[in-house]
C-alpha cells in the first residue's frame, strides 16, 4: 500500500507533561481546550520548548464555543442563554460524572468549573457546563 499524498497531519491534545512530551516529538499540531489565556500560554510555551528541544516546531489549535454578534453585549446575552439553564444541580452532577476519568484536561477543566462562572477580559470566556465560550476579538497566540 501507497503512503497518501499528501500525507495528512497529525493532530493531538493532551495536557498532562506526557501528552505535551509526544505533541512535541510527533504531532504536527497540538490541541487544547479553552482555558484562561495565562494557562493556555504556558502550555504553548512549553509545547514550543520541546519540540524545539527535538528539531520541530507545533502548529497549534484551541477549541472554543465562539459566539459572534455585533456587540461584546449581545454575545455575552447569548453566551448567558445558552447556560442559564443549568442548574447547580445538574452542573454537580456532571463534575460528579467528569472525575470518574484519568485526564489532566479534564481535571484542569473540572477545577475551572469549580471556580463559577467567570468571565475572563481579554475576549470575555465564560463556563462553566461541558465548555467555555469565547465572545468578542481573537485573540492570537
Amino acid at each position: 500500500m501507497r503512503a497518501p499524498d499528501p500525507v495528512p497531519g497529525v493532530y493531538f491534545g493532551g495536557s498532562s507533561p506526557a501528552a505535551i512530551e509526544v505533541a512535541a516529538r510527533h504531532i504536527d499540531l497540538y490541541l487544547t481546550w479553552g482555558e484562561p489565556p495565562q494557562q493556555v500560554a504556558q502550555k504553548i510555551a512549553r509545547a514550543r520548548e520541546l519540540a524545539a528541544a527535538e528539531g520541530r516546531e507545533l502548529r497549534f489549535g484551541i477549541r472554543l464555543h465562539v459566539i459572534v454578534r455585533d456587540s461584546v453585549a449581545e454575545a455575552r446575552r447569548d453566551a448567558q442563554k445558552l447556560i442559564e439553564h443549568i442548574t447547580p444541580e445538574i452542573e454537580a452532577e456532571g463534575q460528579r460524572a467528569l472525575t470518574k476519568y484519568e485526564s489532566e484536561g479534564q481535571r484542569r477543566m473540572l477545577e475551572l468549573q469549580r471556580g463559577g462562572r467567570t468571565v475572563y477580559g481579554y475576549g470575555q470566556i465564560c463556563g462553566p457546563a461541558s465548555g467555555w465560550f469565547a465572545a468578542g476579538p481573537a485573540r492570537r497566540w
